[in-house]
């Protein structure tokens, strides 16, 4: 099982599970996705650059400067697993919020469907054809129940290729009063059962397609990302739920 996935369990901070459905990653910190696409294409466990559909509250995609020179992107690419994974660590923002645009740029990352965000950063627009420094062109798309039914195609081309589906368990957060807390097991029932206008004649909910999204994915990833979640009992309340509801119970055993 050298060239699996499931290997990452022996770096720290990383968590790999063999769920029933789907080989799971729960790791902390959202920037960590680079790394982890990085060991799967190094290991050739994908080919690059692969889709992701992301559920999170923020898009992550501000664009930093200081990355984004020709110069760093190419010095990024040349680097080797170990440098790469530092250079994710100490460089990039802690805030998690620079990930997607540089995954892009690196090579590491297609096109992306974000769901449900509540929270855009500057960088790029969504819903609109990007292209990065090779002129490779990219598919960045917000999907919602407000989504149309130009968004929701390219969202069906990006299921139709492979993809990893990527879950920020801070999806599930709400403000109050500048204090961030995690949503009630009832809220995540009101959320699942939200229904997406799918095509002319179909409606999916949310649990619909979450179940389709796991089914069809080449694995899962799960950033807990305690401090947007409220705490880390707060982000475990949230993958309790998921894996009661989703994966059997085998994530939190």
């Amino acid at each position: 099982m050298t060239n699996s996935i499931y290997c990452l369990r022996h770096r720290a901070n990383i968590n790999t599970f063999l769920t029933k459905s789907k080989t799971v990653v729960v790791y902390e910190d959202h920037r960590y996705i680079l790394n982890i696409l990085r060991y799967a294409f190094e290991h050739k466990i994908l080919e690059k650059p692969i889709n992701v559909i992301s559920f999170d509250y923020h898009s992550d995609s501000y664009d930093n400067p200081s990355l984004l020179t020709l110069e760093n992107i190419n010095k990024v690419k040349s680097l080797g697993l170990k440098e790469f994974w530092n250079f994710i660590e100490f460089e990039h923002s802690i805030q998690d919020d620079d990930w997607l645009v540089s995954g892009m740029e690196y090579g590491l990352i297609n096109d992306v469907a974000l769901m449900f965000v509540k929270e855009i950063f500057s960088g790029i627009d969504f819903n609109k054809p990007y292209f990065d420094t090779e002129q490779n062109v990219h598919n960045p798309i917000l999907i919602d129940t407000k989504s149309n039914s130009m968004e929701i195609n390219t969202f069906k081309k990006i299921m139709e290729n492979k993809f990893i589906l990527d879950i920020d368990l801070d999806f599930a957060s709400k403000v109050i009063e500048d204090k961030i807390y995690p949503y009630s097991s009832d809220e995540l029932d009101v959320f699942f059962n939200q229904k997406l206008m799918f095509s002319t004649n179909e409606t999916l909910t949310v649990s619909e397609l979450f179940k389709e999204l796991i089914e069809k994915s080449s694995f899962i990833t799960i950033c807990k990302e305690s401090e947007f979640c409220g705490g880390y009992s707060a982000s475990n309340k949230v993958l309790e739920y998921l894996d009661e509801k989703y994966f059997d119970n085998e994530i939190m055993k």
